[in-house]
């Protein structure tokens, strides 16, 4: 192959190399991005499945509740029912029973009214009956004045005939008659007279107890046409009554239904609540294995070297250069890696050792940092962490694989670089936490 040729196709091959590998980077980002944005999803969820079930099954406890109640309510519903049932009959009998009474008191209403009339006839009669007998009592009276004056003259007649002997015998006679029947007129009129007074008393006494009846008779209509009001009043109220106890035995009938419904309704409930915390117990464990995956997936993804790691190389070779860092003095390397991790969110955490590998600061962090050992590091002995021992023995910057934080339980890689002196000797090593979310 000409020298040309070869050079244009080594050329070539190195372009495709690069685009090949820029292409690589560029699907290895989108694919740990994605990855992480489906761990945090899957958290999220996660609670959600928790949320979820835990609230269906406050609902499926509810629901039961619901449903015990509304089995009390369907027993009682079914007592109102019967109870409205049995009031109906109840009140109809009553009713029945009142119809009877009102026209039995209608009817005595009635007949009172014609004894009242009969007694009101009778009042009159026996005020006729004193009339006449008053005027009978006149004329006994005058006949005995009649009888008293014939005697009288009977008399008379008899002294006359007396004197005139044997011409007035036959005048005497009549005369001694006469008397005889003016005594006896006189004697008649006296019994008659006594039998008027007994007359006169008794219908005296008739009155009387005719008045008491009248009365009597007035009380028991006047009573008689209180009851009938009574009744007459019960009648609209008890009508009343009645209408409602049909009512409350529709509307019972009506509840009853309502409440199978309801219970067929809880049923059905319960049944998709069921089913509800079992889908939702799936979607946790789905969300739970999603989680576990994706998380894998980051880790091994991490393994593979690509652009940012490149990245994150060259600021902490960068950093590893600054004076500050050459002076090896607590002080002045903390104040320095303290104002640089403001401008840097892609550290969780940076620290330096010396040459054996014993922490020479504090840990540097934006955010109050609390690893497993505490809050600082410093004077802890690093010599057997593989990214002090890779950078001592090599004397090359190291690149750990993608883990998970004990720290921030963030996604993390680190870098470590070797510090050199300004003769080139090697006299520490510069650490850093890179936060994978924050460089991606």
């Amino acid at each position: 192959m000409f020298p040309l040729i070869k050079n244009l196709f080594q050329k070539k091959c190195n372009d495709d190399e690069k685009n090949k590998n820029g292409s690589n980077h560029d699907y290895m980002k989108k694919i740990l991005k994605n990855s992480i944005e489906i761990v945090d999803i899957s958290p999220l969820i996660n609670n959600e499945a928790e949320t979820l079930n835990n609230e269906t099954t406050e609902v499926e406890k509810e629901t039961i509740k619901i449903s015990k109640e509304m089995n009390s309510v369907d027993r009682i519903v079914k007592d109102v029912s019967l109870s409205a049932r049995e009031n109906v009959k109840r009140i109809g009998i009553v009713f029945d029973s009142i119809m009877p009474i009102k026209e039995s008191l209608k009817e005595s209403e009635k007949k009172m009214n014609s004894v009242r009339k009969t007694v009101e006839s009778l009042v009159n009669t026996t005020k006729n009956m004193y009339e006449s007998i008053q005027i009978i009592s006149s004329l006994s009276m005058t006949i005995k004045d009649i009888a008293d004056k014939t005697n009288l003259l009977a008399l008379n007649a008899a002294i006359e005939a007396a004197r005139a002997g044997e011409f007035g015998r036959g005048f005497s006679v009549v005369s001694s008659e006469v008397g005889k029947l003016a005594n006896t007129t006189m004697e008649a009129t006296k019994d008659v007279s006594s039998k008027i007074k007994n007359i006169i008393s008794l219908i005296g006494k008739v009155k009387e107890e005719t008045a008491l009846i009248e009365k009597e008779l007035t009380d028991m209509q006047n009573q008689v046409s209180v009851n009938i009001e009574k009744i007459q009043n019960i009648d609209s109220p008890l009508e009343e009554l009645l209408t409602n106890a049909e009512n409350l035995e529709g509307i019972s009938s009506k509840l009853e239904d309502t409440v199978e419904i309801v219970e067929n309704s809880l049923i059905v409930l319960s049944e998709f609540v069921k089913k509800i915390v079992y889908s939702s117990s799936k979607l946790e464990n789905f969300s739970k294995k999603l989680h576990h995956l994706s998380e894998e997936q980051i880790l091994t993804a991490g393994k593979s070297r690509i652009d940012f790691h490149e990245y994150a190389k060259n600021i902490v070779e960068k950093i590893a250069l600054s004076p500050e860092i050459k002076t090896m003095n607590r002080y002045t390397i903390e104040n320095y890696l303290k104002n640089l991790i403001i401008d840097h969110e892609i550290f969780e955490l940076l620290y330096v050792t010396d040459d054996r590998g014993i922490q020479i600061i504090d840990n540097i962090s934006k955010e109050n940092f609390q690893a497993n050992y505490g809050s600082t590091g410093y004077g802890k002995d690093w010599k057997e962490r593989i990214w002090f021992k890779e950078v001592r023995d090599t004397l090359s910057t190291y690149i750990s694989d993608i883990y998970v934080s004990v720290a921030t339980n963030s996604y993390c890689f680190t870098v470590s670089t070797p510090i050199f002196d300004q003769k080139n000797n090697f006299i520490g090593v510069l650490g850093a936490d890179i936060d994978l979310r924050k460089i991606i």
